[in-house]
């Protein structure tokens, strides 16, 4: 198992080296491997009050005129843009062979600085400083700093101008680690949706942003005609919105799920 999370580790810069069929190749090669991480995930112990698939809204936690306003912007940003990194799901996708590189871009507004690069620090901001990318989209980086962080690491925009289906998957197989991030989108026309792996059950995000588990359910998306974009910024949660979140005693991944079940902590 600890090969296959390597790679998630040395992924963290992609490069041009990934490619489709040199993925299935790699999938058959750590089939096994796979399939203890899928199992681990689904022999953790989840609190019986969640319920998948779930996501918490973040619609009121962000100006989500401001957040709107972006998208004609975004556009004429990336439409002139060819060399973008692939955007690569990672090899715990649903099934085995699915497409590990659908066809959407991405672009780090961060890069980890650390000679360590490790893709579990997402949420770590001593890493993460802006990248070469980030002054040519300087609207989403003044919206990024009114989002309800204390701190910020990374920050990651995911676009397609084809609107491809995004191959469902889940990030990791660490059940006891949760990432505290916002996804988000400028406009509805992204048919984002997570997934209950064991009934099929898909739910379709209808707000502009969410906080949802990225392991023990999957995600994924929709083809949809067109443009498509959605952004994630990782970090830590101010204390305020922290106050808020009810924390299970044990796979904190799966913090988001509880949250958007049981909805806010009571105070003590």
């Amino acid at each position: 198992m600890n090969q296959v999370l390597d790679k998630i580790r040395k992924t963290v810069r992609l490069s041009a080296r990934l490619h489709p069929i040199k993925e299935k190749f790699r999938a058959i090669r750590d089939k096994k491997l796979i399939e203890q991480a899928h199992d681990t995930v689904k022999n953790a112990y989840t609190d019986p009050r969640i319920t998948y698939p779930s996501y918490k809204s973040f619609d009121d936690y962000i100006d989500v005129d401001h957040l709107k306003s972006l998208e004609t912007g975004l556009r004429e940003r990336l439409a002139p843009r060819s060399d973008d990194t692939a955007f690569w799901t990672g090899p715990y996708t649903l099934k085995l062979l699915d497409d590990r590189l659908p066809g959407s871009r991405m672009i780090e507004l961060a890069v980890n600085t650390s000679p360590a690069a490790n893709y579990f620090d997402l949420d770590k901001a001593e890493v993460w400083a802006p990248s070469e990318h980030a002054e040519h989209f300087p609207e989403v980086m003044e919206f990024v700093r009114t989002l309800p962080f204390k701190s910020i690491g990374r920050i990651l925009i995911m676009y397609d101008f084809n609107g491809r289906a995004v191959t469902p998957h889940r990030d990791h197989d660490k059940t006891e680690l949760s990432h505290e991030f916002i996804w988000f989108r400028p406009t509805l026309t992204k048919p984002f949706f997570v997934m209950n792996h064991s009934t099929g059950e898909r739910q379709y995000v209808k707000s502009y942003s969410a906080w949802f588990d990225t392991v023990n359910q999957f995600h994924g998306a929709d083809a949809t005609d067109g443009f498509s974009i959605s952004l994630r910024v990782d970090g830590k949660f101010n204390d305020e919105l922290r106050s808020r979140i009810p924390v299970p005693d044990q796979n904190a991944a799966s913090t988001a799920a509880l949250w958007a079940s049981v909805g806010d902590r009571l105070p003590t």
